[in-house]
């Protein structure tokens, strides 16, 4: 059980469910964070690749617009 909480604690990203799915094939997921009213999309990685190393800066850019990738 402690090793459970620890990875909660250190990775909650990887546990949070996608917002949504883009219509069509390939079935494309995708996340959103922010609020503002500028829009942002980010198209990242390729098969297999994550995108949580660019997690830090979307976060930053999430303050002044919302951002969609």
């Amino acid at each position: 059980m402690p090793i459970i909480c620890l990875i909660l604690f250190l990775f909650p990203m990887a546990l949070k469910a996608q917002d949504g799915f883009v219509p069509g094939k390939p079935k494309l997921a995708y996340w959103k964070i922010g609020s503002k009213e500028e829009v942002t999309i980010v198209i990242h990685g390729g098969p297999g690749v994550t995108h949580d190393y660019l997690r830090p800066e979307w976060d930053r850019l999430a303050q002044s617009a919302t951002v969609v990738y």
